[in-house]
């Protein structure tokens, strides 16, 4: 989403907002005032271009290659579980939220003021179009994905990226995966689950001790980078492992 109408049209209902901290997201939801916005985690630019020129090819449409870069975005699961737990638990939270949403829609998005601003853009738009003196037309299908949304995630993944198991026992871990790649809301996409055997091994590194994203590539050097990268966000999407930021 560049912007996203669904958090907008729920605020103007009266309720407060549990949204991803994602590109349009962040512009209307205001996190602690309206609802709540839940730190995301994407690769970095340069892990996705075979998914693009599978998209590109006719390999997979759109659906399906829009399917397979989700499942390299994760969001924060305590973050999400701590912003549900505060509005279950606290009526007077979620009346203050309401009405700091409805407030915030009639004043910055409704129509009459919305309108102006298409103008303004349209006619900047037009200005620039026909001051150009050329236009080098690129094709979007060929983007990396993650050069594409760069700016829309809260944090991509980086070598001092801490990684540990969300469970407390690597055998819950197994059967975790397990339960979780036998359903086909997770499998439709085969291309980009990482293989059981590999899983295994990366989760059972990363039993060992708190490590980091730097220390599994060189343990895991015969893997390629981009499958080892991949492989751990995919974990964290379906919250298996937690990936952290590294505390500069």
């Amino acid at each position: 989403e560049t912007f996203g109408i669904t958090p907008i049209e729920a605020m103007a209902a009266g309720l407060p907002v549990i949204s991803s901290d994602w590109d349009g997201y962040r512009d209307t939801v205001r996190n602690g005032q309206d609802g709540f916005l839940i730190p995301t985690l994407m690769p970095p630019p340069g892990y996705g271009l075979d998914l693009a020129a599978r998209y590109a090819f006719g390999i997979d449409n759109y659906d399906m290659y829009i399917g397979n870069i989700s499942n390299f975005v994760s969001v924060d699961f305590r973050s999400l579980t701590h912003a549900f737990d505060q509005l279950i638990n606290n009526d007077q939270l979620r009346i203050d939220m309401a009405k700091s949403a409805i407030k915030r829609v009639s004043c910055e998005y409704d129509w009459s003021k919305v309108i102006m601003q298409y103008q303004d853009l349209w006619k900047n738009l037009d200005a620039i179009r026909t001051n150009s003196s050329s236009y080098n037309y690129k094709w979007s299908a060929r983007l990396d994905p993650f050069f594409a949304f760069e700016s829309y995630p809260t944090n991509t993944i980086s070598n001092q990226s801490k990684i540990i198991l969300v469970e407390n026992s690597l055998e819950m871990t197994f059967l975790k995966l397990n339960k979780i790649s036998s359903l086909f809301i997770v499998n439709y996409s085969k291309y980009t689950m990482p293989e059981k055997d590999f899983s295994i091994q990366l989760l059972t590194k990363i039993n060992e001790k708190s490590t980091t994203v730097v220390l599994l590539k060189e343990y895991f050097a015969e893997a390629s980078e981009t499958y080892l990268i991949r492989s751990l966000l995919w974990l964290s999407k379906f919250n298996i492992i937690e990936i952290k930021k590294s505390k500069v």
